[in-house]
């Protein structure tokens, strides 16, 4: 049996810059919420009888040609066996429109789940450390940089440990909560946002097609029908026009290139930072030897 790989890439230039933080969290929600027809707690069993689960992540890809440039989406993919796809989809297609985010049972689950989030994000620290330093140190460097900061850096981390002591002290912020969830849900699961990705092998391609023929939803694009050996490149959103570009493009570095760069940045930078990420115990001493 050959599996299906599914993945639908929505657009989320809609999204007001004061949701965007949310948007990792948000994405985190997926498939873990109750819809008016299955309980949270039943929506895994669910998609576990017609599919191998579901994701979703938060996509920031930096322009390959501009620096100042950078796109931002949310990815959804799964898996099926041929005779599932349709199923699978029906069941997606609850996820983005049914999702009950301010039920009560909901509400207690998304609780659960931020309060999970937040101290398995504290508990990071110490082993991601150098990751955490490196998100803050890129800040100035690229457009996307700060993006990518917010939305996995110290930033985040911050800003969903104070979103856990609100729930846990305020039900009214746990109630605000929920409401910003199903703000986002109508702001990216859009049909006309969407676009969606199949990879199967090539034999099955002609029953992929009729398929995908019966579908309601409008696509905002279809990508091409791809062989399994391309899943991986093809689920990241990487093709191999895009990689041949960069791969020109290293390859046209020259001597001069790299002599100029490490002069430009590192022999003559004007200013220089250092980024210590930690508790704040024991930090005394470093503030002694230079550092803020």
């Amino acid at each position: 049996m050959f599996y299906r790989y599914i993945r639908m890439k929505f657009d989320i230039s809609a999204v007001p810059e004061d949701l965007r933080w949310f948007i990792p969290l948000f994405s985190a929600m997926l498939g873990q919420l109750g819809t008016s027809k299955y309980k949270f707690d039943e929506i895994g069993t669910v998609l576990q009888t017609v599919s191998g689960g579901v994701s979703c992540s938060h996509l920031i890809l930096p322009d390959t040609h501009d620096t100042s440039c950078y796109s931002e989406a949310l990815v959804v993919e799964t898996l099926c066996l041929p005779h599932h796809v349709s199923n699978t989809l029906r069941i997606l297609e609850q996820l983005f429109a049914d999702t009950q985010y301010t039920t009560p049972p909901n509400l207690a689950q998304i609780k659960s789940l931020v309060l999970s989030a937040s101290a398995a994000a504290n508990a990071s620290i110490a082993s991601t450390g150098h990751s955490l330093a490196a998100y803050r140190a890129a800040m100035g460097l690229t457009s996307y940089a700060p993006a990518v900061e917010s939305a996995r850096g110290m930033t985040s981390i911050a800003a969903l440990q104070q979103w856990a002591d609100a729930i846990e002290a305020d039900p009214a912020a746990l109630d605000a909560l929920g409401a910003i969830f199903r703000r986002l849900a109508a702001l990216t699961f859009r049909r006309d946002q969407m676009g969606l990705s199949v990879v199967t092998e090539p034999h099955l391609v002609t029953q992929v097609d009729a398929e995908l023929a019966k579908m309601t939803w409008q696509h905002q694009k279809q990508d091409d029908l791809a062989g399994k050996l391309g899943k991986g490149l093809f689920t990241r959103g990487f093709t191999h026009d895009m990689l041949q570009a960069r791969r020109s493009q290293l390859l046209g570095v020259t001597k001069a290139d790299l002599v100029r760069v490490a002069t430009d940045h590192l022999a003559k930078a004007a200013k220089t930072h250092a980024v210590v990420v930690g508790k704040e115990e024991s930090r005394q001493e470093l503030v002694h030897r230079g550092f803020e």
